[in-house]
């Protein structure tokens, strides 16, 4: 119930990634984290974050590896994909 509609912007609609590949996603960024970083990673200072992300941009396999989540219920679907039918 926080949403009625989005609008999908800059090609977003079709990049979101499954909860499997987040979750990997997940793991590799904690390892970029200061030793005991995910416990509080609310509590990090924004320069360690941003330095990790960096780390963790570079090593992996896409050019923007942050995306949405398709999770089946916040993201249903991919957003487009009810477009298709």
């Amino acid at each position: 119930g926080l949403f009625r509609a989005a609008i999908v912007e800059s090609g977003g609609a079709e990049t979101a990634v499954t909860a499997d590949r987040a979750a990997e996603m997940t793991r590799q960024f904690v390892a970029e984290l200061p030793e005991g970083g995910a416990a509080g990673l609310l509590s990090l200072p924004p320069a360690v974050l941003l330095a990790a992300q960096n780390r963790f941009s570079r090593k992996w396999n896409r050019k923007y590896p942050f995306r949405a989540v398709v999770d089946g219920q916040t993201l249903p679907h991919l957003p487009l994909a009810s477009m298709r039918e």
